[in-house]
């Protein structure tokens, strides 16, 4: 009987790439771009052409993650492969393999030596967005990140705040356990991925999970300068369509996850600062958790450490885990 894994491995398999000269023309982008769609017609077009409005000094490619869209999503994807067979590589398959595989076959995908991701009914303002994030990156090596604002799109009405509320920068430490405040059309970020398996780009695929394993890598910069990215809230988008619940029980779960993901690297020390995240979550949703565990479903293998088991796990058993490692005379 297939597992979860080997489903995933044999959507990504089946997997092709559209026939390009991207490769050809382009042998080392400095930059990959990559945009993830599904059933995105009424907004794909915007998404598209934010990125390629770029004005750049330095290569770069788009990779388009077409996810079997019926909605006529897929043909727009195609035309503009079409008439940019030197920029747009466009990875799809004859079946609707996911959003975790689409992401995944993206990352795996990106050539570059950053990344920048907008997902399909998202779109970029601000034409010199790639080259100033570049800039950033190329002169402060101690970074493994860096992002800029963006403003919400509702009910097609641009609306007026600028997010983040308090913008600033975040020590490595802070990465790890996931500020949450650092959205994914607005980074541009290293690429950790090259030479990744398909079972480790599954831990930190995800957007919190990514941006926890970039603080391995380094630390993250607020870019003022830029002009803000359009974050697209419409009926049919996957996060924004959620209750404020069902968010803060997915956050619970993704740093549950990455607790998980330290420890079975054994990096104790990562592994508790994602646990201290966790609490501090736990800490200031007393209110709606409780009342919520009837109707949210976390992991049974993370219960404990939500709850009863949450101090064990934080102060007690990184020390357990690190008696284990001592030599036996």
């Amino acid at each position: 009987m297939a597992t979860p894994k080997d489903e995933l491995t044999k959507r990504i398999n089946e997997s092709y790439e559209v026939p390009n000269n991207v490769v050809k023309k382009v042998p080392k982008p400095l930059v990959s771009v990559y945009v993830a769609t599904y059933q995105h017609r009424d907004y794909i077009t915007d998404c598209l052409e934010g990125v390629l409005m770029q004005k750049t000094t330095f290569p770069f490619e788009l990779i388009i993650g077409e996810d079997f869209s019926t909605d006529g999503t897929r043909d727009v994807v195609m035309e503009y492969a079409k008439k940019h067979p030197e920029l747009i590589r466009v990875i799809t398959a004859d079946r609707n393999v996911g959003q975790k595989a689409n992401r995944i076959r993206c990352l795996m995908a990106c050539r570059a030596k950053y990344v920048a991701i907008c997902d399909g009914d998202d779109y970029w303002t601000d034409p010199l967005k790639l080259q100033k994030q570049v800039d950033f990156l190329e002169t402060n090596p101690g970074y493994s990140l860096c992002f800029h604002a963006y403003k919400i799109k509702k009910n097609g009405v641009l609306l007026k705040p600028l997010y983040p509320r308090r913008p600033r920068d975040y020590s490595a430490d802070e990465l790890v356990a996931d500020p949450g405040t650092i959205r994914v059309l607005t980074k541009l970020l290293k690429n950790i991925f090259i030479g990744k398996s398909i079972d480790e780009l599954s831990n930190y695929y995800g957007d919190s999970s990514m941006t926890s394993v970039l603080g391995t890598y380094g630390k993250a910069k607020y870019l003022s300068d830029i002009m803000p990215s359009v974050y697209v809230h419409h009926p049919g988008g996957v996060w924004t369509t959620k209750t404020p619940e069902a968010k803060l029980f997915g956050s619970i779960n993704a740093k549950i996850n990455m607790y998980r993901y330290y420890l079975s690297i054994e990096d104790t020390a990562r592994a508790t600062i994602c646990l201290r995240g966790l609490h501090r979550v736990l800490a200031s949703n007393r209110s709606k958790i409780y009342p919520g565990l009837s109707r949210f479903r976390i992991s049974r293998s993370g219960m404990h450490i939500v709850f009863a088991g949450i101090w064990f796990e934080l102060y007690y058993r990184p020390f357990l885990l690190s008696l284990n490692k001592r030599p036996r005379r």
